[in-house]
């Protein structure tokens, strides 16, 4: 540097220094974007499957037990189920296959709503009884049970539910029990 002030060297040095410096802030401010796009569709995925077991078990407050022996109660194979959810409502959910991501169909006695999963398909419906797990309900087979939780499960093989619901198991009110049957008559 002389007296005269920066040379011209100096200060093409001096701007391509505050160049790039700019430049690298901008690839970090665009990778922290990148970064959060990708923590905010998982959030939204995350809460989406909530808010479809929120919903879900809702329905299921209060309205058991379905017993297998009671197939009017409570009926359902992989791609839904219908049960009673009210004095005289029926309630149903089923999967819409249609849909390229998981998408339920829930008719709550009239009042049709679509729960996006936000999730890939193909998912099935799997029923926990007391005696073990069942694509359908009442499952085959002479002896009873009562259905403990139902669950949506992604693809054949995979036993990890996307969302599972706790139904109540114990008697109902009304309630006479019969030691022999080992049920409520």
């Amino acid at each position: 540097m002389s007296d005269a002030g920066y040379t011209l060297t100096e200060t093409l040095t001096a701007l391509a220094i505050v160049g790039m410096a700019v430049g690298g802030l901008s690839a970090g401010v665009a990778m922290v974007g990148k970064t959060q796009a990708a923590v905010t569709s998982t959030v939204a995925d995350v809460q989406a499957v909530q808010s479809a077991q929120i919903g879900i078990q809702r329905l299921f407050e209060g309205q058991g037990p379905f017993r297998s022996h009671e197939p009017q109660r409570l009926s359902g194979d992989g791609r839904g189920m219908h049960f009673i959810c009210g004095r005289e409502t029926v309630c149903k959910i089923e999967i819409d296959e249609a849909a390229a991501l998981l998408k339920l169909r829930v008719d709550a006695g009239g009042r049709v709503r679509s729960l996006a999963l936000r999730q890939p398909g193909p998912a099935r419906f799997v029923y926990q009884g007391s005696l073990g797990p069942s694509s359908a309900w009442p499952p085959v087979g002479v002896e009873r049970q009562v259905l403990r939780s139902v669950s949506l499960v992604r693809g054949e093989h995979d036993p990890t539910p996307l969302i599972e619901v706790q139904v109540w198991r114990e008697q109902p009110q009304t309630c006479a029990f019969d030691v022999v049957l080992q049920d409520c008559r």
